[in-house]
């Protein structure tokens, strides 16, 4: 009786380590390194969320009279690795007052690539005017173009992303990338349009800083 008593026992603790083990494994590649871009061929959409209500002018979370400059929310470094500044043309900063305040930060780079950042404020209508871009952006006009939205990023947002190779020059590579989120009675759109040749460019390099860079925006301007 000892004996079978004993096998039982040793049985127990083996389906148990068993179990442990596969929970583990599981546990592992399920928090393996994701991209910032889902697969093409994946079920990622655009991702519609529930509109908020009408932000009250007086208690609103964000503003964007205290950016003296809009250009200084930008980090080029993630960008500039694959295309310099375009040599006698200056980083162009505009801003619009009023009930609608605007911020613009216009970059040049060299052989034709830009970043380019937009933020609007309005208390009366931030949610008609980001689906009016949102509309324009996520209709695919290519068969290289993917849009998406990225996971907890404001109320809403979308972007939009092509990736040319060219036919001859394999190791020339052009990514297009904006990313426009929605949050409150702000938007705020990054463009980033770059190209590169030999320097390793993937969709991804360019998608994840830009990402980043538009969390640390909406930080910024927060009250």
């Amino acid at each position: 009786m000892r004996q079978r008593t004993t096998e039982w026992f040793v049985t127990g603790c083996c389906a148990v380590l068993t179990v442990v083990v596969c929970v583990t494994a599981a546990l592992l590649l399920s928090h393996g390194s994701s991209s910032a871009i889902p697969a093409k061929n994946s079920s990622a959409t655009p991702i519609s969320l529930p509109t908020t209500t009408k932000p009250d002018p007086a208690h609103s979370i964000y503003h964007v009279d205290h950016i003296a400059n809009a250009c200084d929310l930008v980090d080029l470094a993630p960008f500039t690795r694959y295309q310099p500044l375009e040599p006698g043309t200056p980083i162009r900063h505009t801003e619009t007052q009023g009930d609608r305040p605007a911020l613009d930060c216009d970059v040049t780079l060299k052989d034709y690539s830009k970043v380019v950042l937009k933020v609007f404020e309005s208390q009366s209508d931030a949610r008609g005017i980001y689906d009016s871009s949102k509309k324009a952006w996520t209709t695919i006009t290519n068969p290289d173009q993917q849009v998406g939205a990225v996971p907890g990023l404001g109320t809403d947002n979308y972007f939009s992303v092509r990736l040319d190779r060219d036919t001859y020059y394999t190791d020339v590579v052009t990514v297009d990338y904006r990313l426009e989120v929605f949050d409150a009675d702000v938007t705020v759109q990054l463009w980033v349009f770059v190209e590169g040749f030999n320097k390793g460019l993937t969709a991804d390099a360019i998608a994840r800083p830009a990402q980043d860079q538009v969390r640390a925006i909406l930080s910024k301007l927060h009250r």
